[in-house]
């Protein structure tokens, strides 16, 4: 693999920043090809490290985060301008959320992972753009600490379809974020839920904005924006979902390599920053994309989100080809000597609130 070919991660925006401008068949454009990204997803695979060097792996990440913005700005400004109608609103609102799930949210993950300032307020301007500004909180403070613990939401437990899943994530990432930085400032003797709460502010934020556009771009402006921001938290979500699907640890016991699920598909990894190789990111968190690399002991997934997009959709299909894949895990660690249990019922916390 050359580093160069994280370039093509850049091709779903561009093809929906051109269907926002062209209008009609067009907008059809990142959706086709998103989508005909998982047949090779399935069988073409390297576990070749690419390395963190040169200009590109960086630079991809801010010309990503510049298509992405330009994308959803077209897709606004087309529907303002009436250049874009009827159905295809449709189509280019579900290709503009595409785009931005596959490339905008996977560049800001890797982003808020940064210790630049710039670097992580990119991150968060691509997160605000799927109104999910709080993952930024929840992801680096909750989920890299409670990983495979029942406290974690994006843990997906064994035997959850993926809409189970979604429709708790939504709103415990928020509460989880919420009160994280309710403890911080309580911490520092702030007002909890004051404007320092980065979750209250940050949220207030992606209203005012969504306000700012119904006035002034109607009310179809408004649902294009909020359902590309859905459409884009659905296909990253799915990622997370069959990333973390029933691995699990015990309380005190340290974050390993077992507690996620890892892929070499090349395509998976051209487009999603490597973030398939997510064993080795939560072993390394700080570790940038291209150095990401191949962990012995974590079980495989056959194939990236794209090629398991259509599968996860079909809860009894998945639920039997992951309970085999886990099986072919465990036989494959058998003789590891320091491996925790690898998957296990986890039950939600029976608190009343999310």
């Amino acid at each position: 693999m050359k580093r160069a070919a994280y370039l093509f991660s850049l091709l779903p925006a561009s093809l929906a920043i051109a269907g926002n401008l062209l209008g009609d068949g067009w907008t059809v454009g990142a959706t086709a090809f998103l989508a005909a990204l998982a047949v090779p997803d399935w069988w073409w695979k390297s576990r070749t490290t690419v390395g963190d060097e040169g200009v590109i792996p960086e630079g991809t990440l801010f010309l990503q985060a510049a298509l992405q913005t330009a994308s959803v700005a077209t897709l606004l400004g087309g529907i303002v301008a009436g250049e874009l109608r009827g159905w295809w609103i449709v189509t280019a609102t579900f290709s503009t959320g595409l785009a931005l799930g596959a490339g905008g949210l996977t560049a800001a993950h890797e982003l808020i992972h940064r210790r630049g300032a710039f670097h992580r307020w990119t991150g968060i301007w691509l997160c605000f753009l799927a109104k999910y500004s709080h993952y930024y909180v929840e992801h680096l403070q909750g989920h890299h600490r409670n990983v495979g613990l029942a406290d974690d939401p994006t843990t997906a437990r064994l035997g959850e379809s993926f809409y189970q899943f979604y429709a708790r994530i939504i709103p415990q990432q928020f509460w989880t974020a919420l009160q994280i930085e309710a403890e911080r400032l309580r911490a520092r003797g702030f007002m909890p839920f004051g404007w320092r709460n980065f979750v209250v502010t940050s949220t207030a934020l992606e209203w005012l904005f969504m306000g700012a556009l119904l006035a002034l771009g109607g009310w179809v402006a408004l649902a294009a924006y909020y359902f590309q921001g859905g459409i884009g938290r659905f296909f990253w979500e799915m990622g997370s979902y069959v990333q973390h699907y029933g691995l699990t640890r015990q309380p005190g016991h340290g974050v390993d390599e077992t507690h996620s699920w890892q892929c070499h598909s090349v395509v998976a990894r051209w487009m999603l920053f490597e973030i398939v190789r997510h064993s080795d990111h939560h072993c390394h968190s700080a570790r940038h994309y291209p150095d990401l690399a191949h962990r012995e002991f974590s079980p495989e997934l056959p194939a990236g989100t794209f090629g398991l997009f259509p599968v996860v959709l079909l809860p009894p299909l998945w639920f039997r080809l992951a309970k085999r894949w886990m099986g072919d895990a465990v036989e494959s660690m058998a003789d590891a000597r320091c491996c925790s249990p690898i998957y296990q019922p986890v039950k939600p916390k029976s608190a009343g609130r999310p």
